[in-house]
């Protein structure tokens, strides 16, 4: 048969006042390629019209664009199979501002459907929600049944302020501590079957994710697993352990995090637009929203038109918001037209409705995603004070933590950190410990970048044991690596590697080359600072490996430049030189000036040790060169005194004494002579004695 696309719009109607709102629709055929298909499609309406009132008993089915054979018998067969179970599919979620699901009865004739529609809100939110249940021998019947009820309980469980999907995927993400252990890929076999049979109809997205967790680790919490859950996209977590009973983890408070990593919901549900009045059917009607719209460049036509504050103006408003908002192209032009509608939505609402704080929140997101800094901090401002006014904790945390973060960007750090410090409040206020995590974050971060090093320590060690309790343990890697930067930056060295290799064991529990390569990278220089050389070295060698896998040029010049300094240090001549040449190559690359002249002055330096004198002259020609075209002044002297030095110690002494006298008459900054040599001064008096005739 052929394909057909068609959105099912069902006339329907409920009397409980607790639903969302229900609309009256039609079946509209977007493309029908026959007559034939029209005639299949009037006819599956037609026999769901006749019996839609009354319906008593519902088995919620997603249904919205179908690209299949798609006839009365495939949902008389999705009714036989999912009796008396609800399902939801949430990649519906993505891109519409509601989702159409058909709720079918399954009566004694199996054959005959009973249909209602119903509309709400695209962010679906659930609530503080952790259910354990065994999956001890677990086959393919119980699989099923787990995996209905997971769906189920996540859909009646749905919360004013809880987790919104975004561009979520179906899977369900498996922890274990053997990934080999024959009875879990029994379990992963069952729950892919099950998996299998609840989204028959779209076999591409049909995901079972796995991760190892090692027996060492702290044991599993709902935290933790909604630390998971959230990083990898999943619907619910299945840990295996062969020590302990197995459990599902269902998501529970991990919304506030989608606010803070700027998936902003418009409003939370329940409380926010009954969609869809009849004045604006037709636009549903149109290729499923994707051509809904004007162009943005008659937007100002539109807005100037819309016919004033009632559900089909704010509807309108919205659809166009959302859809400019999933157009990648048009950047500057969209971006001018979405200022003008979330202006028009706010005058939609007075400042103390509850919608009116997350529409300006939503648009100083945009605001400081195109740049326009101060008009983003006042939408952030204006957000706050209506937050404020309806007493919403969150509301006003997430808007403190976005103004912030303008603030920063302004550049105006003493405001920004008023702002954290009252953020950090109603995040206590509210026991929200991944926004405090991320609050003490940026506080440290603020501290850091202006040396104020005793507070940054505090603020990040309170950050890390935040994200501990949550389970964040990326996170977790990130701020022990950098706490040990600022340990070593601090002289307290044997701290800093302490920091440093909890870093590195944790990104490679997490399997994250990155952050094993920056933690990695800033364990060799602490090491390297101990005098510990080999293990430093060893670290470093692991590291450029790491760096040329992840294409890091920069990374990879720097660790070069490093293994150079040990290997000059432990007089390996030739494998310093060939290292700091690498280092210059990269340098080059990127370009970085200065990288550049300390790398091919150090293998002047060295190419002067193996007293192969006229490789180390090029090499300070070239360093020179660049510093004089660059301008780097206080780096000339510096390389004109090594290149003296190196003819003095030739025997070519008249060129070598001359080269030194011109030197000492240069302009050498402190900063300089410590990248080289420290005795500097001291040094070039020696030299100049010894050429003296």
């Amino acid at each position: 048969m052929t394909s057909v696309l068609v959105l099912l719009l069902i006339t329907a109607a409920l009397a409980d006042a607790s639903s969302f709102q229900i609309t009256m629709r039609k079946m509209y055929v977007i493309t029908a390629q026959t007559q034939q298909d029209v005639a299949v499609a009037d006819q599956i309406y037609a026999s769901f019209a006749q019996s839609v009132a009354s319906s008593k008993r519902y088995h919620l089915i997603p249904v919205d664009s179908i690209q299949t054979h798609f006839n009365a018998v495939l949902l008389s067969d999705f009714a036989v199979k999912y009796d008396a179970v609800e399902l939801l599919d949430y990649s519906l979620m993505s891109g519409l501002d509601v989702a159409l699901f058909f709720y079918l009865e399954k009566t004694r004739d199996a054959q005959n459907m009973y249909v209602k529609a119903v509309e709400f809100p695209s962010d679906i939110f659930i609530s503080d929600l952790y259910i354990p249940l065994s999956l001890k021998n677990m086959d393919v019947a119980a699989a099923v049944q787990t995996l209905e009820s997971f769906v189920n309980m996540i859909w009646l469980n749905r919360h004013d302020v809880g987790y919104g999907f975004h561009n979520s995927e179906k899977g369900i993400l498996f922890v274990a501590d053997d990934l080999n252990s024959p009875d879990l890929r029994s379990v992963l076999k069952g729950v892919a079957q099950a998996q299998s049979r609840l989204y028959e109809n779209d076999h591409r997205d049909l995901k079972v994710k796995v991760i190892e967790l090692l027996p060492t680790m702290r044991p599993m919490t709902s935290e933790r697993a909604d630390s998971l859950m959230r990083r990898l996209n999943s619907q619910a977590l299945l840990l295996f352990s062969l020590q302990n009973e197995q459990q599902i983890y269902f998501p529970t408070r991990m919304g506030r995090a989608s606010v803070l990593d700027n998936a902003l919901p418009l409003w939370p549900p329940q409380r926010g637009f009954r969609l869809f009045s009849a004045k604006i059917d037709s636009a549903y009607g149109h290729d499923l929203g994707q051509s809904l719209l004007p162009q943005a460049g008659v937007i100002s036509e539109l807005v100037s038109k819309w016919p004033g504050p009632g559900d089909g103006a704010r509807s309108l408003l919205l659809k166009n918001i959302q859809t400019l908002q999933a157009d990648a192209g048009h950047g500057d032009e969209n971006a001018r037209a979405l200022t003008l509608l979330y202006d028009a939505l706010a005058h939609c609402f007075s400042p103390n409705d509850a919608e009116f704080g997350w529409i300006k929140l939503n648009q100083a997101s945009l605001l400081k995603e195109k740049g326009d800094l101060v008009a983003s901090l006042d939408a952030s401002r204006a957000a706050f004070a209506g937050f404020q006014s309806t007493f919403n904790s969150f509301g006003q945390l997430f808007s403190l933590l976005q103004s912030g973060d303008t603030l920063e960007k302004l550049n105006r750090s003493a405001e920004a950190l008023t702002d954290y410090q009252d953020a950090l409040n109603y995040s206590r206020e509210i026991d929200d410990v991944h926004a405090s995590a991320l609050i003490y974050f940026r506080l440290g971060s603020i501290k850091f970048d202006e040396d104020e090093l005793i507070e940054a320590w505090d603020h990040f060690g309170n950050s890390a044991d935040s994200y501990l309790r949550v389970g964040d343990t990326l996170k977790v890697v990130q701020l022990s690596t950098k706490l040990g930067i600022l340990m070593r930056q601090s002289n307290f060295l044997k701290k800093s590697a302490e920091y440093l290799e909890y870093a590195l064991a944790l990104a490679m529990i997490l399997h994250d080359d990155r952050e094993s390569a920056d933690a990695g990278y800033q364990l060799a220089i602490t090491l390297k600072d101990l005098g510990e050389k080999q293990k430093a070295l060893d670290h470093f060698q692991t590291v450029g490996d790491l760096m040329e896998m992840l294409a890091d040029t920069i990374g990879l010049a720097n660790t070069e430049e490093h293994i150079g300094d040990i290997l000059f240090e432990d007089e390996q001549w030739k494998s310093a030189q060939q290292s700091f040449e690498y280092s210059a190559r990269f340098y080059k690359y990127i370009p970085d000036i200065e990288g550049i002249i300390r790398s091919v002055t150090k293998a002047g330096d060295t190419a002067a040790a193996r007293k192969r004198w006229l490789r180390a002259q090029n090499n300070y020609d070239e360093a020179l060169q660049f510093a004089n075209v660059y301008e780097k002044t206080d780096w000339v002297s510096i390389i004109i005194y090594k290149k003296g030095l190196a003819h003095v110690r030739a025997g070519d002494y008249a060129v070598g004494q001359e080269e030194l006298e011109l030197a000492r008459q240069g302009d050498v900054s402190p900063e300089a002579i410590n990248l080289f040599m420290k005795s500097f001064i001291r040094d070039l008096e020696q030299e100049l004695e010894k050429s003296r005739p």
